[in-house]
């Protein structure tokens, strides 16, 4: 049995199986900074194929973003391969971001939020292709994620 070391500063490790029998593991490492008004972070992601024997740095395929440590990864339901990053945006934008997989994690979709998100996004339980939102604003906002 092999041990992968995670040798990146690291205040935060989540690991996720991404649908039963498929081997495929994602390990997420966070390290935050707080500063007066603002955080600065860090996160890695990292992905298995073979039930966690090797592991593979993908942190390029979510363009090297900054994911927030109390939301993780949320996994699709039913082996479906669905995987939802929420990522923090700096620079004062008007909302969040999320990363979006529908292959196991081999490939992510960047959308950017017209919201910031309260919680952790998840994935409806009567429909895979709709995601469940809180936000911090008033105003509820709609959004469409096209083959989601």
């Amino acid at each position: 049995m092999g041990i992968h070391v995670f040798d990146d500063l690291s205040g935060s490790v989540s690991l996720s199986w991404v649908g039963d029998s498929t081997g495929v593991i994602l390990v997420l490492t966070t390290f935050q900074v707080p500063l007066v008004i603002v955080s600065f972070g860090q996160s890695k992601l990292y992905r298995s194929e073979d039930y966690g024997k090797n592991f593979k740095d993908i942190t390029n395929l979510i363009n090297n973003t900054f994911i927030r440590t109390e939301f993780g990864m949320a996994i699709g339901p039913e082996n479906s391969g669905k995987v939802i990053l929420t990522a923090e945006v700096s620079g004062g934008s008007r909302g969040g971001r999320v990363f979006r997989s529908s292959d196991f994690a081999k490939n992510f979709v960047q959308t950017d939020l017209p919201f910031h998100p309260l919680t952790q996004m998840m994935y409806s339980p009567q429909n895979s292709d709709y995601l469940l939102a809180l936000s911090t604003e008033v105003s509820p906002a709609k959004l469409a994620f096209p083959g989601l």
